[in-house]
């Protein structure tokens, strides 16, 4: 049975109906970064829209680095930052097969990720075809990962 936002829905329901897709996208991001090994400070789905987001999850570099994880670090070229990012974008999907949603629709949620995953794969400075590898081995990553420990529903 497919689910749609009713035509005509009122305010506070769609704004519940835009913090669902928040809170699952979030979610996948921690989900994943805390299997991965990532320390998690704090997740929203509140906007702020001075900062210009709508939701984060914020990781914690400063416990990272006391508990010896330098592979979080800026600059790290760490792939499995590329992971934690495919991850929001593959819970708001599976959202979406859930309930029925066009996941193409509502991909607008996606775009810093993908914007972020873009400005960091130039970073890695590593040719097309190694990039393309690596970016499908990471988002395969995330995929497996909240397939098997979490069910969107």
């Amino acid at each position: 049975m497919k689910q749609h936002l009713p035509t005509g829905a009122t305010t506070p329901l769609r704004n519940q109906w835009h913090r669902i897709r928040y809170a699952y996208h979030e979610a996948g991001h921690a989900v994943v970064g805390h299997v991965i090994g990532r320390c998690i400070s704090e997740i929203s789905i509140v906007a702020d829209k001075d900062r210009g987001y709508k939701g984060y999850c914020a990781f914690d570099a400063f416990h990272e680095d006391i508990r010896g994880l330098p592979q979080w670090r800026g600059g790290s070229k760490n792939p499995e930052c590329t992971t934690i990012m495919y991850a929001g974008t593959i819970a708001l999907r599976m959202l979406c097969e859930t309930r029925g949603w066009n996941y193409q629709h509502w991909r607008g949620v996606d775009k810093a990720d993908f914007d972020a995953m873009y400005l960091w794969s130039l970073e890695m400075k590593l040719p097309d075809e190694e990039l393309l590898a690596m970016q499908r081995r990471c988002q395969q990553q995330a995929q497996d990962i909240l397939t098997s420990r979490w069910k969107a529903g």
